[in-house]
């Protein structure tokens, strides 16, 4: 790499973008201000103090945009920022897991895309290692040439325009905008693998967070009404508990999720969505860590679930990546036995050990002490309607509390084959998580006192994910059965049946 090495740099709009952020914020510090009675004297300097910050701020991104160069060179990807530190970053195709891209209002309104780099890491837990912005057409052009580098580097072959791999005769070949992304078959072309629709998406964003949260979402509406129509006010603390943990939630989802479109051409899958500011996220089969089928209770009423990936690399703040919202439970499990079947696993399943109930019990012996000091202390207040009103909700939680117990011990259960484990946990939100052995890190499995009196334990198995590492905890089961987990990962690693090749 020298100066004659081609380069590219971010779009103008990237500029604009961090500018108008810190202009928001500056014109809320002044609204501020001026609310709060602000000397007429002082507003001048105060003035002359933004502006200053301002100007500092639009010189800063401007130098920033000016001295940070992207090469896209044959094995590897560098990001130069040369102005008062210099910082040089080198990313190699073969590293890569996903290159994604995003668009935001501004994007939109400008014509640009933003493209992020997600290696297999835990550093991109919130952010991927690099970004570039470009003009939209620019972007795709690029994206498409990264993924042919991509497979190329994992492969020894590049891509050709029937969708076939052909050894590589052209390493030597610099990437280039003018190159087209040639031999990648285009995504976006490609028919969806499941219709969403706008009330699926709708439904999702409702039924498809978890119980405890939708629930006490409804019981604050209620509160709300009730509050209304027997005092002709509405209770202000109540209100704000809904909007700000069920209703912006909701909305959110419905937004992040508005045009959802899930496609697949080979072993690539590509998942998009968004009202305002969109998100394209692409990734490999090979790279999926562990699916997820997942019902909350409200879901599993409606016969609905929902599918998710963890992908590492993916970069996603929200949550692992999301394969199908909620949809009648035969087509999801219709789209992961299309999708991925090499995650099924069909072997007997293991029921949760006896000595579970006493772990259960304890839990449920201290939900209903709560309630009992709470009725205590209704009995000696007299708050007339009020009081029943909540004798009726504290009935209505015993019910919840016992179903809880029952289901805690029903649903648990664990079953394995030579390439998968598969654990279900939860109680009223039921989670089935098919895990691929060769992806496990590390698995723990400790017993309380009682369990190992009775040969039992519950097990923790951990992974790399993209936000760092995730965790699933087992129910109770024999110690020995568990301690297969751990046994089946060092086996594979010993005879050869781990091939890290097959996740690149």
């Amino acid at each position: 790499m020298n100066e004659d090495t081609p380069y590219l740099r971010n779009h103008w709009s990237m500029v604009v973008s961090s500018i108008l952020k810190v202009l928001l914020a500056l014109a809320f510090i002044i609204v501020i201000a001026v609310a709060n009675g602000m000397p007429a004297e002082i507003l001048p300097y105060y003035a002359l103090f933004i502006s200053l910050i301002l100007a500092l701020v639009v010189v800063w991104n401007i130098i920033i945009w000016k001295k940070t160069r992207y090469y896209f060179l044959d094995d590897e990807i560098v990001v130069l920022r040369d102005t008062v530190f210099r910082k040089e970053l080198r990313i190699q195709y073969e590293r890569l897991a996903s290159v994604n891209v995003q668009r935001d209002f501004i994007c939109r309104i400008l014509g640009t895309a933003k493209l992020a780099f997600n290696l297999n890491s835990n550093v991109n837990v919130s952010q991927a290692e690099a970004f570039i912005v470009l003009k939209e057409e620019d972007a795709e052009v690029l994206r498409k040439d990264v993924y042919k580098r991509m497979f190329q580097a994992s492969n020894g072959t590049v891509g050709t325009d029937d969708g076939t791999d052909v050894p590589d005769t052209d390493s030597e070949v610099m990437i280039q905008p003018q190159y087209a992304g040639a031999g990648v078959t285009p995504l976006e072309d490609a028919e969806p693998l499941v219709h969403i629709s706008t009330f699926d998406i709708f439904l999702h964003s409702i039924i498809g967070m978890p119980s405890i949260q939708a629930l006490f979402g409804v019981l604050m509406a209620i509160y709300s009404i009730v509050t209304f129509f027997m005092q002709g006010a509405i209770s202000i603390l109540p209100l704000v508990i809904l909007i700000a943990e069920f209703v912006l939630p909701a909305v959110g989802t419905f937004i992040r999720y508005y045009g959802y479109r899930l496609v697949r051409v080979g072993d690539t899958v590509s998942v998009s969505s968004g009202l305002f500011s969109t998100r394209s996220d692409s990734f490999k089969l090979s790279k999926v860590n562990f699916v997820r089928v997942r019902e909350p209770l409200f879901c599993r009423l409606a016969g609905r679930a929902i599918l998710e990936a963890e992908v590492v690399g993916t970069a996603n703040e929200n949550g692992i990546p999301l394969l199908c919202p909620t949809k009648k439970k035969d087509i999801v499990m219709g789209l992961f036995h299309d999708l991925l079947p090499e995650f099924e696993c069909n072997e007997v399943h293991e029921k949760q050990s006896k000595t579970s109930l006493a772990t259960i019990g304890l839990y449920m012996a201290v939900y209903l002490s709560i309630l009992a000091v709470i009725t205590y202390l209704i009995s000696s207040l007299n708050l007339g309607v009020w009081g029943i009103l909540l004798y009726i909700a504290v009935v209505i939680l015993v019910v919840y509390i016992a179903v809880w117990g029952f289901l805690a011990y029903r649903n648990y259960s664990l079953a394995m084959d030579e390439d998968i484990l598969k654990i279900v946990t939860g109680a009223y939100d039921r989670s089935v998580n098919y895990v691929l052995f060769d992806k496990i890190q590390y698995a723990t499995v400790r017993s309380s006192p009682l369990q190992r009196r009775h040969g039992d334990g519950r097990c923790k198995v951990s992974m790399l994910s993209s936000r760092g590492f995730t965790e699933i905890l087992s129910g109770v089961f024999k110690a020995e059965v568990l301690e297969k987990i751990s046994a089946t990962v060092m086996a594979r690693i010993r005879d050869g049946r781990y091939d890290f090749r097959r996740y690149q």
